[in-house]
């Protein structure tokens, strides 16, 4: 087999599309085409977000290609500037923090296919998770301690990943990813794979507006949908009611299609 390289715009396409099939998905408690979910942000809104998101997402490869023969730290370090500019210009566009979690996510997983693809390599899942994990490895207590001893202001994820540490969606940055993007190479459909991510992790976003115990009802509640006790559609009446918004899965979902997409398998 030989080496195919991975165009900036065909990684930018395929990260959109991934966020855009993650939308669309039904996905208990969110928001998709037929319905606004728990957070209260319509379906335009998000489409809004998709569209500006739309070729800036290749400057995270571009940015993987420059970094590909430096030091993982450094490399993390622009991707964060990078990744905080976007969101700020996002959120200035948009009025309202729609793909916060999701832009963090596929950031990092852009980064990698362009470091991979300077290397010359295919974008296997081995690979894939191993480079991902080297660049996110360590960056939450080094960069969550120095905000912490300068100014107190931590993030609800941030907080809730040092008291629970890798078991956030965003912990799962620390590990390559592994478990969503093996998810992504199975045939479920999207919202089976929400579901598994949602019981998988704990989501700060919900431990922060309800508390640890609502969470804990909900990973229930997801997984008796799972088991077939309850259907997609009576869990997503239950999380609209409590005002339950997995968005954490929503962040997760995107690399699991994403890495659909673009792994070799």
């Amino acid at each position: 087999m030989f080496y195919q390289k991975i165009l900036p715009e065909t990684a930018d396409a395929l990260a959109v599309d991934a966020l855009t099939q993650a939308l669309d998905a039904f996905k208990p408690g969110l928001t998709d085409k037929q319905r606004t979910g728990a957070d209260g942000i319509p379906y335009e809104t998000y489409l809004k977000s998709t569209q500006f998101l739309t070729g800036k997402l290749r400057e995270f490869y571009d940015l993987g290609r420059e970094y590909s023969c430096v030091e993982a730290s450094v490399g993390l370090e622009a991707l964060r500037i990078k990744e905080r500019f976007i969101e700020a210009t996002m959120l200035a566009d948009t009025n309202q923090n729609t793909f916060k979690g999701a832009l963090f996510a596929l950031a990092q997983c852009l980064f990698a296919v362009g470091k991979l693809d300077a290397l010359g390599h295919d974008i296997i899942p081995e690979y894939f998770i191993t480079v991902i994990a080297d660049v996110a490895k360590g960056f939450a207590f080094k960069q969550f301690y120095y905000i912490y001893d300068k100014t107190g202001d931590l993030t609800d994820g941030e907080k809730t990943f040092k008291m629970i540490q890798h078991t956030t969606a965003r912990g799962e940055a620390d590990k390559g990813y592994k478990y969503p993007i093996e998810l992504g190479l199975t045939d479920d459909d999207p919202t089976t794979m929400f579901l598994k991510l949602l019981v998988s992790t704990v989501d700060s976003g919900i431990v922060a507006k309800l508390g640890k115990e609502a969470h804990d009802d909900a990973v229930e509640k997801a997984q008796s949908c799972l088991d077939g006790k309850i259907s997609p559609t009576e869990l997503d009446k239950y999380f609209l009611e409590k005002g339950i918004a997995p968005k954490g899965a929503m962040s997760l979902l995107c690399v699991s299609l994403f890495a659909r997409k673009i792994c070799v398998k």
